[in-house]
């Protein structure tokens, strides 16, 4: 009995979330921004008046005007609705382990690839490579060229960049032994490191 009931909730709150993940894994394929600058407000599904609270949630309270379920959500005085940046950033990063995992897989399983580096700095000052690999998707007979990650680095270096270059791709699951190709634009310091 305790144990129907927990599947119960479980199952209405995968069914609550669902609409969540679905808007948040749209604005990242439309490479849209989740925030606005009223992005901590209530949402009110039939004002549209309100300020704009940014793509996520203007795209949920759009839906919700066609969905009971988010809409009762939306309405009700409950804590958890799964709206606020602390959620939407567990929920990318989830998004982007089944992502990753499945690249890598997919990387592992061609036997050979590329590694894409590009060296750039974010707005703060922070240096980020920009990690990408490149191979053959041996069942469709297609190349791929795939973004895995930004990597903060503190050390641009050449044997900095290669050692953060092939510790994230081991971390991710990459097959070393598999890797046949380099290539480095903006990542000067890489170029002419020879690792040993």
């Amino acid at each position: 009995m305790i144990q129907t009931e927990r599947m119960k909730r479980v199952l209405e709150n995968r069914q609550n979330i669902k609409p969540i993940i679905e808007a948040i894994m749209l604005c990242g394929c439309q490479n849209m921004p989740l925030r606005g600058h009223h992005d901590w407000k209530r949402i009110h599904v039939n004002d549209n008046v309100q300020n704009n609270q940014g793509h996520f949630r203007e795209i949920i309270r759009y839906r919700a005007q066609g969905d009971d379920v988010l809409r009762s959500i939306l309405k009700s005085e409950r804590t958890v609705k799964y709206l606020s940046n602390t959620s939407q950033n567990a929920i990318i990063d989830s998004c982007n382990s089944i992502l990753l995992s499945k690249v890598v897989a997919s990387i592992n399983k061609a036997k050979c690839f590329a590694v894409l580096v590009d060296e750039t700095s974010d707005i703060s000052g922070m240096e980020l490579v920009s990690l990408c690999l490149r191979y053959v998707d041996l069942d469709k007979l297609e190349l791929h060229e795939d973004f895995l990650q930004f990597i903060p680095t503190n050390d641009t270096t050449g044997k900095g960049l290669a050692n953060s270059i092939l510790e994230n791709l081991s971390a991710f699951g990459v097959d070393l032994i598999y890797l046949r190709v380099q290539g480095y634009d903006g990542a000067a310091a890489i170029r002419v490191y020879k690792r040993t």
